[in-house]
């Protein structure tokens, strides 16, 4: 498939099924903003618990295996009473870096308007 013209674009070749795989791995309820967490260092569960309150614990689990399946996370478990879980991103998760700022100009772009629900 080809992309439609664009100034930096025109021709350019997409694989859909890479762009496909790109979403399942970074496209989550919560994973993006676990992912913008991490970017400024590791973090323990319960900071990212306390960072992001509205997602479940069962969910912020089952994001941080899928981000740590994918590469993108790791997970240390520090020996010590009681236990002590950090994920940090992994060199490969850091390359996420420049999408996430990308999304975050556009969403600027958007105003406070869009925000608003309904």
């Amino acid at each position: 498939m080809v992309l439609p013209d664009s100034s930096s674009n025109v021709g350019q070749t997409v694989n859909y099924c890479t762009i496909r795989r790109t979403v399942d791995a970074i496209a989550g309820k919560w994973k993006l903003l676990i992912i913008a967490y991490l970017l400024g260092g590791g973090k323990r569960y319960s900071e990212l618990r306390a960072l992001i309150p509205e997602a479940t614990e069962n969910t912020l689990s089952r994001e941080l295996r899928a981000l740590e399946a994918d590469g993108i996370v790791t997970r240390t478990v520090l020996p010590q009473v009681p236990p002590r879980v950090d994920y940090a991103l992994t060199a490969y998760g850091m390359e996420v870096k420049p999408i996430l700022f990308g999304l975050k100009e556009w969403g600027e772009k958007m105003g406070p308007a869009a925000a608003q629900p309904g």
